[in-house]
């Protein structure tokens, strides 16, 4: 199994130029980061579509629990559905984010 991944809840920093997610602010009133990019990477693309993937990685640590509840509540509930393309679809997600894959 992959290493574990920084506990979220993650926001999105914006200042200048400077993209950063971080975890909550901590008791000493520190902003650990977990990715902080100047420039985002340099891929000079849109600063909003920058912006929009930052979001979007922020995310991904109350998506990855979601999805994990829906398909092991899917799977109790209606066992029939297991090989439902989406639930596939889910499951390899996981798999993936986990670094399983």
């Amino acid at each position: 199994m992959g290493m574990k991944h920084t506990p979220g809840p993650w926001c999105v920093f914006h200042m200048g130029d400077t993209i950063a997610i971080e975890t909550g602010v901590e008791a000493s009133g520190s902003r650990p980061n977990v990715i902080d990019w100047t420039g985002f990477d340099s891929n000079e693309q849109d600063p909003g579509t920058d912006l929009a993937n930052a979001r979007l990685i922020a995310a991904a640590p109350e998506l990855l629990e979601a999805l994990e509840n829906i398909t092991a509540n899917l799977e109790h509930a209606f066992p029939a559905l297991k090989d439902l393309g989406p639930l596939s679809q889910a499951r390899a997600a996981i798999t993936k984010a986990r670094g399983a894959a």
